[in-house]
């Protein structure tokens, strides 16, 4: 008799998992909406639309529109894309320097270990949303790459 394959177990679990595939389901569709909703919504998220100020979910604006005059859904759709784009940029970047760090404690061993180890521990108990504050207080930059670059230096232990 074989041994059931590795892979085959996971997705017979996988789709056994209904919270699995709940959670699938909701990423899914909001990575869909990001890449779809740019065809679909054709107001700037920075245009003033409105004059008239916030207005309620209408059949024009379906989330209606900010104190401003601008569109929700507009907002919501291009936030998305930048929200997916620092998960993957940043939880790539934190993967890397968690692998490296990993990598170069197991490899060398010793005093090396000892002291990535209690890099990777104080890194682990600094308040994240704290240095994010200042950080964004002080730096002049503030961008897209700025904040993956953030989340992948901060996410890595």
């Amino acid at each position: 008799m074989k041994a059931p394959k590795k892979r085959n177990e996971f997705l017979y679990f996988a789709l056994k998992n209904r919270k699995l595939q709940a959670g699938l389901a909701v990423i899914l569709f909001f990575l869909v909406v990001a890449l779809a909703g740019p065809l679909f919504v054709h107001n700037n998220p920075f245009a003033y639309v409105n004059p008239l100020g916030p207005q309620p979910p209408s059949s024009r604006y379906w989330f209606g529109t900010t104190f401003f005059g601008q569109d929700i859904l507009a907002q919501f759709v291009f936030g998305l894309r930048a929200t997916f784009l620092v998960g993957l940029i940043g939880g790539g970047l934190g993967t890397l320097i968690g692998m490296l760090v990993g990598f170069t404690a197991g490899y060398r061993g010793g005093i090396v270990d000892e002291l990535l180890n209690m890099l990777t521990n104080i890194v682990l108990v600094i308040p994240t949303m704290a240095v994010l504050l200042i950080v964004a207080a002080y730096l002049q930059v503030r961008s897209l790459l700025t904040e993956c670059l953030f989340v992948g230096l901060t996410a890595w232990p």
